[in-house]
């Protein structure tokens, strides 16, 4: 225990157990870097933090165990960089008010059964085509925003052990590679492998069921990393009753029948082309209150193989091509900009 705060430097206890509590003030990064098996960092104070946010500051660490960390009086926050594979206990720093919490390793990272990671904003980020494994009773709650940065994701959930953003908050999920490729569904199959689009991030009905429905977006991608996405659903609807952010290259979907349902908003940034899995069919792709196409390259593919919709509202702020859609029923249009482009727009009852 240290009496004050305390600054980390060297400190290497080969792969045995390292506890090391502060007791007023905070764990800070004095050149750290720390080498144990397990590790457990306590910052009593109220405000107290281990560690702060950017790589000069975060606290430097070589683990062989599990990083147990707890800042839990205040919005001191959690701030921790480990070298290669890390797994995660309990890491608390106040969900009620307000320290963030932000683990990047330069390796896999797995959570613990029964050892919940709480924040403000909580961020885990890896390296590159490295797994993410979250335990189906771990859950990881932010208070505003989570963030999840990973090439390739294992999620899962049981006895409401989830993964939530706060009302006003986002759930973001993202690669760490651009253009890798997203597929969702119970047809998504195995994350791969791969630069750029040669690699998935697949989330199948397992994973996309520890997503916290009540957080206020799930996002997938964002506008500087995201890749093509697919609806891959073995043939049927994806519900996902959440309101939904996708920034994308092309969105399509795997089949004639695959589909996608909200009974909240979707929203599309497409940096290519919004189109159904296959030939002149009738399926109705998405199903949503609110519909907003933010930007594409293109919407459906003709009059006869249009995007078929069933929303109450209707926003494309832009496209860059020709827009073909259908509505099930009676369609409320916000705005619609395709600049000089065809717009089709078939309303099939209402």
């Amino acid at each position: 225990t240290e009496a004050n705060g305390i600054g980390l430097g060297t400190v290497n206890v080969v792969a045995n157990a390292l506890d090391i509590q502060a007791i007023t003030g905070d764990i800070t990064n004095n050149t750290s870097a720390v080498t144990a098996g397990d590790l457990t960092l306590t910052a009593t104070a109220d405000g107290g933090a281990i560690g702060a946010t950017g790589a000069a500051d975060d606290i430097n660490v070589t683990l062989s165990g599990t990083l147990t960390a707890t800042a839990s009086t205040g919005n001191g926050g959690i701030f921790i960089s480990q070298t290669g594979d890390l797994t995660l206990g309990a890491v608390n720093a106040d969900v009620t008010s307000g320290g963030d919490v932000e683990i990047e390793t330069t390796g896999t990272l797995g959570t613990t059964a029964a050892a919940d990671i709480v924040g403000d904003n909580v961020t885990l980020t890896l390296a590159a085509d490295k797994l993410l494994t979250v335990d189906a009773d771990t859950s990881i709650t932010g208070e505003t925003n989570v963030t999840l940065v990973s090439d390739e994701m294992t999620l899962s959930s049981a006895g409401g052990d989830l993964i939530g953003a706060g009302a006003g908050g986002t759930l973001l999920l993202r690669a760490v590679e651009n253009e890798t490729n997203l597929d969702l569904g119970s047809g998504a199959g195995a994350d791969g492998s791969g630069t750029g689009d040669a690699g998935t991030l697949a989330l199948d009905t397992t994973d996309l069921g520890a997503l916290d429905p009540d957080s206020g977006t799930i996002q997938f991608g964002n506008a500087a990393i995201n890749g093509d996405t697919t609806i891959s659903n073995g043939a049927s609807t994806l519900t996902i009753n959440a309101p939904l952010s996708f920034f994308s290259d092309d969105f399509t979907f795997n089949a004639d029948n695959d589909a996608l349902t909200s009974d909240s908003t979707i929203s599309i940034d497409a940096g290519g082309t919004i189109t159904d899995g296959g030939g002149d069919e009738t399926t109705t792709d998405i199903t949503a209150i609110d519909f907003t196409i933010a930007d594409s390259t293109g919407i459906g593919t003709d009059a006869d193989n249009a995007l078929n919709l069933s929303v109450d509202n209707l926003t494309i702020t832009t496209t860059s091509n020709d827009a073909f859609i259908t509505e099930a029923n009676g369609i409320g249009l916000g705005t619609v900009n395709v600049v000089a482009n065809a717009l089709d727009i078939q309303a099939i009852t209402g």
